[in-house]
């Protein structure tokens, strides 16, 4: 079994994320959403590394995770920085599978 993990620590006006899996961490700044992390699936690979077929978005295994949390002794966490302010938001979000 494995899971995926987002985490977000807020210090004066540095926020720190580090995430592994397909949980996501967005910035709600002026009531505009981004996302700050991406995707590790197989998929959200392929199209980085420009490898993306149109096929691959639409297959079943689209959720196949890359990194996560259970599977290996060690994990390659990606850790994102930036400033903050008080007018900023963080929000995370985990994906739920449904199998449907």
């Amino acid at each position: 079994m494995a899971t995926t993990v987002v985490a977000c620590a807020l210090r004066y006006d540095r926020a720190i994320v580090a995430h592994c899996g397909d949980s996501r961490c967005y910035l709600v700044r002026h009531g505009l959403a981004s996302q700050i992390t991406r995707d590790h699936t197989v998929v959200r690979n392929r199209f980085a590394w420009n490898s993306f077929e149109s096929e691959a978005a639409e297959s079943r295994n689209r959720h196949l995770l890359s990194r996560s949390l259970g599977n290996d002794l060690f994990v390659n966490v990606e850790i994102t920085t930036g400033r903050c302010s008080p007018a900023m938001c963080w929000c995370s979000v985990r994906t739920v599978c449904t199998g449907r």
